[in-house]
Formats: structure tokens, sequence, C-alpha cells
């Protein structure tokens, strides 16, 4: 990933003779629409010097980036129509019209930003699994939701679970009605193919047919002698997987402490989790080919590798063996305190509260686990993504070692500026 400075025009992987073939093109399609270099550049909205670099630059970068070849594609179907293929302009230059990241440098970011990614797969990945509670939106839905669009752009498709099954039926419109728009507007900031993403309501899925034909079966599968106690718990979240990872002890008394953890519905969270996992999993898989051994990879946070380990152990082979998972590491947050429920990580927060809020984690807890975790998942990530917000960004934002000695005002200002610049878009 770049450290700073304005991004280059092109991306490096074309090499001297294919990035002269492009030039060449490009100035024959011009020619064609009997256009000049300056009245080309006019309709294209760029600067007649940028355009020229398209067709003369002798800059190892020279050429369009990708929405600027996609403009190009755009021109050039209208003027010249059947003299001229579709999809041309981005495939002449390096531009996938599908897709413009390979999965493994989508991997390779994904791992920057502080996600966990599988080291290998026997096949590509075709589908994206995303499972998310429906909470008011916040900077961690901000994140998943750009490893999402980089997955469209790497050309696959995803599949967005939302459990929206424990708001009342006005606050579920409410919520999922924001969070969507913000899921779309981060989707375009990303440049995803929104057109390959789709969403599936735990509401809708869970129905009272499905439940009275699974519920049962789905109880007595994963419910056995083979199922620790401990492990069922955590997959419910019941006990926090995460505080039991630190504090096991605290984690568990916590049942007993919270009124909360002692609802009886709460173990049936992990039920309806696995209801829909093999509802959601089967459906897709029907429109895979049985010859790909892994089309599906699930997005999703660390506390719920406990629920997809218990699914793998529980589920028929045939779906299990077809399906693999990235988690996004936590954000460290106090152990009473969850992100959805922090107003300084809301979306919607102003850059004062979040730097405010960063400035007393640095100084009243003298760490800087918070600040990194944002650098690297809501500042490098899409730094990544979009070349605009990489040009705007004071380079040492993106070096975190630089940056996390400098004073906690400083580190505050300078990573509440980046997030809130993108996320609040």
């Amino acid at each position: 990933m770049a450290t700073g400075g304005r991004p280059p025009e092109r991306p490096v992987h074309l090499s001297s003779d294919e990035r002269l073939a492009a030039q060449r093109q490009t100035a024959q399609w011009r020619r064609e629409t009997g256009m000049s270099q300056v009245e080309i550049s006019r309709e294209l909205g760029v600067s007649s010097a940028t355009y020229r670099g398209w067709e003369h630059g002798r800059d190892p970068h020279a050429g369009p980036t990708r929405p600027l070849a996609a403009q190009l594609d755009v021109v050039l179907q209208h003027v010249l129509r059947g003299r001229y293929a579709s999809g041309d302009a981005l495939r002449v230059w390096g531009w996938a019209a599908s897709g413009d990241i390979t999965y493994e440098r989508l991997a390779d970011m994904l791992r920057l930003a502080g996600f966990d990614v599988p080291n290998s797969h026997a096949e590509i990945p075709s589908v994206v699994v995303w499972v998310n509670r429906l909470h008011d939106p916040s900077l961690v839905h901000a994140v998943f939701t750009l490893a999402a669009a980089a997955a469209t752009r790497a050309g696959l498709s995803v599949r967005l679970l939302l459990d929206d099954t424990a708001p009342s039926a006005w606050e579920r419109t409410r919520m999922r009605g924001e969070l969507e728009s913000r899921i779309r507007s981060w989707f375009r900031f990303a440049a995803g193919h929104e057109d390959q993403l789709s969403t599936g309501l735990y509401s809708e899925i869970l129905s009272a047919e499905l439940l009275a034909e699974r519920g049962w079966r789905i109880a007595c599968q994963y419910l056995t002698p083979r199922t620790e106690m401990l492990k069922f718990l955590l997959a419910a979240k019941t006990i926090s997987p995460m505080q039991y990872s630190t504090e096991s002890e605290e984690s568990v008394l916590a049942i007993v402490r919270q009124s909360e953890s002692l609802r009886a519905d709460s173990i049936l969270t992990a039920l309806q989790n696995w209801i829909v996992f093999e509802q959601e999993i089967e459906s897709l898989l029907e429109s895979q080919s049985l010859d790909d051994p892994m089309p599906i990879v699930t997005l999703g946070g660390e506390d719920e590798r406990h629920l997809w380990e218990l699914w793998h152990s529980c589920c028929p082979d045939e779906l299990t063996s077809r399906v693999q998972h990235i988690y996004l590491n936590p954000m460290p947050m106090p152990s009473y305190r969850a992100v959805w429920r922090e107003p300084a990580l809301a979306a919607r927060a102003s850059r004062p509260t979040l730097a405010d809020y960063l400035r007393g984690r640095i100084l009243h807890e003298r760490n800087f686990d918070a600040a990194e975790w944002i650098i690297n998942a809501a500042i490098s990530l899409p730094a990544f993504l979009n070349e605009d917000f990489l040009a705007w960004l004071d380079p040492v934002t993106l070096d975190a070692a630089t940056l996390l000695q400098r004073p906690a005002e400083e580190i505050a200002a300078a990573v509440a500026k980046a997030v809130v610049q993108w996320v609040n878009k």
C-alpha cells in the first residue's frame, strides 16, 4: 500500500509496451471521433494537458484512472457507436470491466487493515456472505462496507444478512433505512459495484414455515452430547467471546451480574443464526458449480468465530466444505462498552467528538491500540480504495509508527479529521 503523496495516475503493473499500445489505441479512437484533444478532454471533464498524457505521456504511470477510463468508455460508446466495443477502454488501460482488484491483492489489502483472511483457497471464492446485527451505523459498519465494496471490485458478489430480530418494528425500519443509506454511500466512495450487493433480513428469512420445518431439527443437530456448553454460550455471545479471551472468569461472572445476560431468549441467538446460515448458503450453492470446492467466504467480526466453528462441526460436510471465513480483528474497547454503544464511534459523530474520545483513550489508558486500529482499518483501507481521499490525506496519517510518536492531541486530531472526512461524507 502506498505510504503517502498523490497516487499515480496509473497502476504500475502495465509494462512500458502495454502502456504505449494503450496510448496508440486511445489516439486512434480519438481520431475516429473526429475530435481534437481539446474537444475530447472537454467531454471527459479533464484538462487538455491531462488528456495529452493519455496519448503521448512519457511518465511511467501516464494514463487514466479507472473512473476516467470508464468515462472515456462512455464517451466512445456514444460517439463511435457500433465502431467501438463497450469496455475496450477499460481493458486497454488494464482496468478489468468487472473488477480492478485481484483476489490476492484484496486479501493482502484486508490483512493490512486488520482482517484475518485465509492464507490459501483451493479456488477463488465467488460470493461473500456478510452477516451483521442491525444497529445504528458505526465506524465498524463503515470498515466492513469498504471490505465488501472491495470484494465486488475483485469480481465477487456480496450477500448482506441483517439480523433485525431484536429491534421493534418501528426501530427496525428506521435503523435499516439509515444503515442501508450509509452503506450505499460508502460503497460509492470505495468504487464498489452496488449491483453486486443484495440484502436479506432475518425477520423475513425466519418465517413461521421455516421455523416449523427446521427449528426442532436445528436444535437437535447442534445441541448434542458433543456440544460443549461453554462453546455454545460463546457462540450465542451470552459470554462475551472477546472478553473471555482475556478475562475468562470476569466474562463468565457477567452472566449472573447482568440481568440482560440471564434472559432465556438469548440462547436462541445461535440457533437462529444457524438456521439462517444453512438456508442462505444452501440457496447460494444451488447457483454454483459443484466442481467449485469453495465458492463462499463469510465476512464478520472475530467474535463470530465460535459461532462458525460450531456450525462447521455440526452442519453437513457438503455445506461446510465450501465455506471459509474472513474475520475483522476487534477494535480495542473497554470490557464494559460495545462499539455500537459508543456515541463517538457512531457514523454521524463529529470530528471534535471523535478527537475528544481518542485523546481520552490515549491519556487515560496510556495505550494507542484504538488509534492504531483506526489508522489501519479506517484510514489506510479507504486510502487504498479511493484515490481522491489518498491525495487529500496528510501522508503521515498513513504512517502509524510515526504518527503514534506524536502528542495525544495531535494523534487524536489527525485521526479524527481523516475518519470523519469519508465516514460522514
